[in-house]
């Protein structure tokens, strides 16, 4: 380390690295290649720039301050914003981000130095740990931007559906509103009667014993009389028994069909089991 801090003394400024700077082009070009496909179409070019300009500072800099040197990460980030709309405006398009990580890499190096080992303290542990977790976010914010504009699903036939429509479909859906009910549901139950109670509410909702998707099925309330639900039964069977439905999807009324039965299978056990412990606990009474 002495040896370090008196080479240091001796050249004022750093020795240039070739690799150092193939480097600080490549994470730069990189980083401004990724920021503009997280961006959206339609993006106005001003914020297009100045956050492309960002993220090339910022991949030169990360470069640039390995080790023992530093540089001025502002005065790159300004000149590589002076760069990309001179370019722009010269050329009538977008300037070329390649040209741009150029010149903030050029300049960087050219006003790079040594850091400072004066009275230089230890970063404390939270201060890496919250740096640390504030790139991660913004990484993970990126990627989740350029997926969201960008990806896309293929549904069935091979057609492609955007990730973006797809996902606003979804919150859209019967399946997300009815879950988004429950939830509300339960947050209401549970400042009406207290929070004591919020786990088995919370279980209860998610059906795990399948009753509630079981009345569902048969179209009956649980209120409904065991008469009532038989009955409920008997005219659904008839209508999807494979053998007299008249429509022609037979495979979904055999799957109907199916449900159908399991649901009053599920319906008859439960509502027998209730009967059951009712009558165990009047006689015991």
């Amino acid at each position: 380390m002495d040896d370090i801090r008196r080479k240091i003394k001796l050249r004022r400024e750093p020795q240039f690295s070739v690799i150092r700077f193939a480097g600080e082009l490549c994470l730069g070009y990189y980083y401004s290649l990724f920021v503009r496909l997280a961006l959206p179409e339609g993006t106005p070019l001003p914020i297009v720039g100045v956050l492309i300009c960002l993220g090339v500072a910022i991949g030169v800099y990360m470069v640039g301050s390995i080790g023992l040197e530093d540089g001025p990460f502002l005065f790159t980030y300004f000149l590589s914003l002076l760069c990309y709309f001179v370019l722009t405006f010269l050329q009538g398009e977008e300037g070329s981000y390649m040209y741009v990580t150029l010149a903030a890499a050029c300049y960087f190096n050219y006003y790079r130095k040594h850091k400072a080992y004066g009275n230089r303290r230890k970063k404390n542990i939270f201060i890496r740990i919250s740096h640390l977790s504030f790139g991660a976010t913004i990484i993970f914010t990126l990627w989740t931007s350029f997926l969201y504009f960008n990806a896309a699903i293929t549904y069935k036939d091979g057609e492609k559906i955007q990730l973006r429509d797809a996902v606003n479909h979804f919150f859209k859906s019967p399946a997300w509103l009815d879950f988004k009910k429950t939830m509300w549901d339960i947050y209401g139950k549970a400042q009406k009667q207290g929070w004591r109670n919020i786990y088995h509410e919370f279980v209860t909702a998610f059906d795990p014993t399948g009753e509630t998707n079981a009345y569902k099925v048969l179209d009956v309330t649980p209120s409904a009389t065991t008469e009532e639900v038989r009955k409920a039964y008997k005219k659904l069977v008839i209508q999807w028994h494979p053998d007299r439905y008249k429509g022609d999807d037979k495979e979904g009324a055999q799957k109907r069909f199916m449900e159908i039965q399991k649901s009053y299978e599920i319906l008859s056990k439960r509502r027998k089991r209730s009967t059951t412990r009712t009558e165990k606990d009047r006689s015991e009474f």
